[in-house]
């Protein structure tokens, strides 16, 4: 079942696309990124409820990330196009958070925070910069979506 929520959360963040493959970077928690290409007849999806897949093609090797150790996962162009810059990152803090945290970076989208289940349990129209109020918002960890990129984030009690 998080197979296809997961796989349905992909469709969405990457709409119609064309191409055959698509780069994605994964961002850790200890600051190293690794970067995938991701063939038509790859994945990235969830392999259990605490652990994500990449497999560049079907004939590649897996490679699993557990989710506690997942800072961010962008999506982009394999042409480079869509590289992963600093200054065009999605940044959340305080993370994790308790009632309130800040979004900076998105321009003006829409911010979606989905459950680990694919559930979307907030969405808010922000212009660069926002506050999402997380008071209703159960302990737990979830997605961060805007402009094509997710961001992990741990709401605590």
């Amino acid at each position: 079942m998080k197979h296809c929520i997961f796989s349905i959360m992909l469709l969405l963040l990457l709409g119609s696309v064309a191409m055959a493959q698509r780069q994605v970077n994964v961002v850790l928690t200890n600051g190293t990124q690794q970067q995938y290409v991701v063939q038509e007849s790859g994945v990235v999806a969830f392999a259990d409820e605490s652990t994500i897949v990449v497999r560049e093609s079907v004939s590649s090797t897996p490679v699993t990330f557990a989710i506690d150790d997942i800072r961010k996962i962008t999506f982009g162009s394999a042409l480079g196009i869509d590289d992963v810059q600093s200054a065009s990152a999605m940044h959340l803090f305080p993370n994790p958070a308790r009632d309130i945290v800040n979004v900076e970076g998105v321009g003006q989208h829409d911010v979606v925070l989905y459950t680990m289940s694919g559930h979307e349990v907030l969405r808010q129209t922000v212009n660069g910069t926002a506050q999402l109020d997380l008071r209703g918002v159960a302990a737990g960890i979830y997605f961060v979506v805007a402009d094509g990129r997710v961001s992990k984030l741990v709401k605590m009690k």
